[in-house]
């Protein structure tokens, strides 16, 4: 490693400057050098064996996973530092020198292997591959154990990973597959399984604040672990914010002539989220935005709302009058607010004969749901119940 060509005393001072470096490397991919040379050596043993098998050596795959290669093999050469001067400040910069360029190469791999592998879902987003960091573990290596607290996730690169509950196998998970989810949504809720390396595994592991900072709806990833473990019990909420549930919801709204309940509730959820933003400063701005505001609110009303609307919700009269009233002085950010209630509340009556349909339950089978034990579960869901409400009302 680099620290292997100093002695104790410069070992002890490189220590203590990388839990200082103030770049912003801590937990990227970047710290992957300074650890052994075998896990370069492996990684790019792992890059390889990509290359092998993503479509032949005259696919485009191929070709990045090849320059990939070349860039670690001789690019590296004229970053890699054999010795270090003297002098203990050049010493430093000499450092952070080397991670600053390895930082801008490691980025650009891991968002090569990140767009080679497609990860799927509401996880799967691309601006979380700069933020990952690459762990190797060997077989039958325990990757995180049952109830321990953590908050990361995790995604296969390479490998196969075997999820244990009670010390017994219920799941394997291959390349493209995520796991440590629910540690990393929700605070204070510890490992529900043990995930062990079945054979040399490669994987990007992601902090909870990095996720957080890139991923800007943490609605449609909430409702994906709610209904993995909730299976038939989902909410209304859950089948709302989930990206695929979410279709079949509205095709079967379509056949019992209500597709129009779903169409505004999620039109005024969007109308309160983009106004609850603050009131520009200047008078004239303020002025546009509530101009803008006025108009956005005058075409919901037109298009949902009373007998002569053209697609027309069920909302009490009590709601239509008030709504229309607030549209003749001004319009305010929650002046759907309770009308987005009430829908939601129409909405949760049909959920019910949803879930009993042939096209959800096959799609419910064709989902990886999470064994967990019982007692656990029951707290997990609760907790999801407050986490998804609570992102909902925002």
């Amino acid at each position: 490693t680099v620290i292997e060509v100093l002695d104790a005393k410069r070992e002890k001072d490189i220590k203590r400057w990388l839990a200082n470096v103030p770049l912003g490397l801590s937990g990227t991919i970047a710290d992957y050098l300074t650890m052994p040379t075998y896990r370069m050596t492996r990684f790019k043993e792992t890059l390889a064996h990509l290359k092998q098998h993503c479509g032949g050596e005259a696919s485009p795959d191929s070709h990045r996973c090849g320059h990939i290669l070349r860039c670690l093999n001789n690019g590296f050469k004229t970053i890699w530092p054999l010795s270090f001067s003297t002098s203990e400040i050049d010493l430093k910069n000499e450092y952070l020198q080397f991670m600053l360029k390895a930082k801008r190469q490691t980025a650009a791999i891991t968002t090569q292997i990140w767009a080679h592998l497609k990860f799927q879902g509401p996880f799967g987003d691309k601006s979380l591959s700069k933020s990952a960091s690459v762990e190797i573990f060997g077989a039958e290596e325990m990757i995180i154990s049952e109830g321990e607290s953590s908050t990361s996730l995790y995604y296969i690169v390479y490998g196969e990973v075997k999820v244990c509950l009670g010390g017994r196998s219920v799941r394997v998970l291959r390349s493209g597959d995520t796991f440590g989810e629910l540690g990393m949504l929700l605070q204070g809720v510890q490992r529900t399984a043990s995930c062990i390396a079945s054979r040399e595994t490669v994987l990007f592991q992601v902090s909870q604040s990095d996720f957080c900072r890139c991923i800007e709806d943490i609605n449609p990833c909430l409702a994906d672990v709610d209904l993995k473990l909730g299976g038939m019990k989902c909410t209304i909420l859950t089948v709302l914010h989930h990206v695929e549930a979410s279709r079949f919801f509205k095709d079967f709204l379509d056949k019992e002539y209500a597709g129009e309940s779903y169409d505004f509730w999620m039109e005024v959820r969007e109308y309160r989220k983009k106004m609850s933003r603050p009131l520009l400063a200047g008078d004239l701005e303020a002025k546009m935005q509530q101009e803008l505001m006025n108009k956005k609110a005058k075409q919901i009303v037109a298009e949902y709302v009373g007998t002569n609307s053209k697609n027309q919700v069920n909302l009490s009269m009590k709601m239509e009058t008030t709504i229309k009233k607030q549209i003749k002085r001004r319009a305010s950010q929650t002046i759907f607010l309770e009308a987005e209630k009430e829908m939601l509340t129409l909405m949760k009556d049909k959920l019910f004969r949803f879930r009993m349909t042939k096209e959800f339950k096959e799609f419910l089978s064709g989902m990886q749901l999470y064994e967990v034990n019982p007692n656990t579960k029951k707290l997990i869901l609760n907790k999801l119940k407050g986490s998804l409400a609570e992102a909902s009302a925002m």
